[in-house]
């Protein structure tokens, strides 16, 4: 990104020493580690590298584009025969239960972007929206919550694979009022109007239900519904692998998140217009909206273009768009629209 003259020099200068000198708080929901991830590896060898190495690449591309089919795109299939050397950088280590050998890698994150623009392929931003997903399991006698302070094995299940599939999830506080809202439902019907309610006091775009009900010993049924702002949809499913169950309905979140927040066709469009953001009144005021837009991933270009004792102006490239940079804007709480003005924004406290 660049910034380009303004007349402005003494209050940039200021701005960019608060900077250098404070943490700005901003609260956009950024995932992190979209370039890391850890895979099993059977040795050590050349070739168990080069095959892991590819197994590591196909993994981050799920996270990196929302697609998990993305390995099957044109062009894709050659991008992971070279994986290796798209590295920055990883290491082996072994697991602390198991003793299972893991290759942990991270790919550079340029270069990787550069590669993916030349096939075509749009990457999906990494600010996200929050999920708040609420798992309840019915064994017959007795029915378990999965909350955050403590999750369990079906809640660490839960959120490695929405770790796996870059989504942030939240898991419920679980207060006695829920707890005890969830536990008196009598059925799916009430467990989901009950939960969507409950939901309402995190103030997430997402939500995620989930009913696991053992209907005989061994074999399970389940209950999904996503909504997402005002849609929603609800599906169910069998079978005896608790595990696979819960991962499933993850990665159906996924996609449906992914259908949402990265659309290929709004992703490809870059586009420069003007923005304004309001209720700039100091140095300190100007440094955290400066720093916050430059974190943007849809922010590819920025300059600044005039400033009073109110407000900036600055002219923006955004790759998306208006509507990528809004999508963006909105999972954070630094900046919120005005209504009567067009690519105006008022700067929260």
């Amino acid at each position: 990104m660049s910034h380009r003259g303004t007349p402005w020099s003494v209050i940039l200068l200021v701005a960019a020493f608060a900077l250098a000198c404070g943490p700005i708080r901003t609260s956009a929901r950024d995932v992190p580690q979209l370039h890391r991830v850890g895979v099993p590896v059977n040795d050590r060898s050349d070739a168990e590298f080069s095959r892991s190495a590819s197994m590591a690449l196909a993994q981050v591309l799920v996270k990196l584009t929302g697609n998990r089919r993305i390995g099957k795109t044109a062009g894709v299939s050659a991008l992971l025969n070279k994986a290796s050397s798209l590295l920055l950088r990883f290491g082996y280590a072994l697991e602390a239960d198991g003793g299972q050998l893991m290759l942990n890698a991270e790919f550079d994150e340029q270069a990787l972007a550069t590669e993916l623009k030349t096939l075509g392929v749009p990457i999906w931003a990494k600010e996200r929206p929050d999920t708040i997903a609420w798992l309840i399991v019915d064994e017959g006698t007795a029915r378990l919550l999965i909350g955050g302070d403590e999750p369990g094995r079906l809640g660490e299940v839960l959120l490695a694979r929405a770790a796996a599939r870059g989504i942030p999830l939240l898991l419920p506080i679980m207060d006695v009022e829920e707890s005890q809202h969830l536990i008196y439902a009598s059925d799916w019907d009430s467990v989901a109007s009950t939960s969507l309610a409950l939901a309402g006091r995190y103030g997430t775009p997402s939500i995620l239900v989930g009913y696991l009900r053992q209907s005989v010993p061994g074999f399970w049924d389940v209950r999904w519904t996503i909504q997402v702002g005002e849609e929603s949809f609800t599906w169910q499913a069998e079978g005896d692998i608790v595990d696979l169950m819960i991962e499933d309905g993850v990665d159906t979140l996924g996609d449906a998140l992914a259908r949402r927040f990265a659309d290929p066709m709004m992703l490809a469009v870059a586009d420069k217009f003007d923005l304004t953001v309001l209720g700039v009144q100091s140095v300190i005021d100007y440094a955290r909206v400066l720093k916050y837009l430059e974190s943007l991933d849809a922010v590819t270009d920025l300059f600044v273009r005039s400033i009073d004792n109110q407000h900036v102006r600055f002219e923006v490239t955004a790759q998306g768009g208006r509507p990528a940079l809004a999508q963006s804007i909105s999972f954070g709480e630094v900046l919120a629209p005005v209504n009567d003005q067009a690519d105006a924004y008022q700067l929260l406290p």
